[in-house]
């Protein structure tokens, strides 16, 4: 469903991003070269998704994991449209490889299962916390009842630095902004209440701007011209409670079997932000 259809085109970006492939290049080549400060003993970044159903959290990994391979892959596991529960009910901290057998990049993307709006559906922010300290391990097999505890098998009870959670990722859907629930607004809230107690830095992924915009659809290098995504974006910042610096839209791979360098450019300039947001809290760390 489109949100606003074309809408206007500015004449110039209210974003810095160069669309060529000497940037897409440059993006590759940082997010290869990417370590986490040696002074906090940490060797890999840990960025967790957190989302509705059926917004695009495991296909972000898809598409980075694409990017990397050089041609569109789908490892994790993904839903369709008609889908009302979450495909995803493990915590998968997933890895992303220089090419097929070259070495891993030094972060990993933890996918979560989807959140809804009913009780005792999807993912219970509730237990966020464990997540967050690094108590539960790769692979927990999520209970919307709630099942995480000190005495279950796996419980890492004192968690080090390498076991947290580094930088959170709420991932909205571009189409679903205006009609999102308070129910599901409130329990967005309760967990960037408990994510920023931590210190932890916060993103919004901004999914499916190609359907939001008819302008982005046709060219995603577009997306900072499109008066319509940056109303969306000034209005996700608004309801979620982040800076709008901190909103970052993302068209993921979904129907496409070849690689778009504009895909590619715009999910590459978001991986970025994430690990500098990263490196910040690590800053804050050997501060504290």
């Amino acid at each position: 469903m489109s949100f606003l259809g074309g809408g206007a085109l500015l004449k110039s970006q209210w974003r810095n991003l160069a669309w060529d492939e000497k940037s897409r290049f440059e993006l590759i080549e940082t997010i290869r070269e990417y370590k986490p400060l040696a002074q906090v003993g940490v060797q890999q970044a840990r960025l967790l998704l957190l989302g509705h159903v059926n917004v695009g959290k495991s296909s972000f990994f898809n598409t980075i994991n694409s990017i990397f391979r050089n041609h569109v892959t789908a490892q994790a596991p993904v839903g369709s449209p008609r889908d009302q529960r979450s495909i995803t009910t493990k915590m998968r901290a997933y890895q992303v490889r220089n090419g097929r057998e070259g070495k891993d990049l030094n972060f990993k993307i933890v996918d979560t299962m989807g959140i809804e709006e009913e009780r005792r559906r999807g993912f219970d922010p509730t237990e966020l916390p464990y997540l967050l300290d690094g108590h539960v391990s790769d692979n927990h097999q999520f209970d919307p009842s709630g099942n995480i505890s000190p005495e279950m098998p796996g419980f890492q009870k004192l968690p080090k630095l390498p076991e947290k959670i580094h930088c959170c990722i709420f991932v909205i859907d571009a189409t679903s902004v205006s009609s999102l629930s308070d129910e599901l607004l409130n329990k967005l809230n309760d967990m960037r209440t408990k994510i920023t107690g931590r210190g932890i830095p916060i993103i919004v992924l901004m999914t499916k701007i190609d359907k939001a915009c008819d302008q982005t659809r046709g060219d995603v290098s577009l997306v900072y011209k499109s008066a319509t995504i940056q109303h969306l974006i000034a209005q996700t910042s608004s309801k979620i409670g982040v800076p709008v610096s901190h909103v970052l839209p993302v068209k993921n791979y979904t129907h496409e079997i070849e690689l778009d360098p504009w895909v590619d450019v715009l999910a590459l300039s978001a991986l970025q932000q994430m690990l500098r947001f990263t490196d910040n809290y690590f800053d804050e760390c050997l501060v504290t």
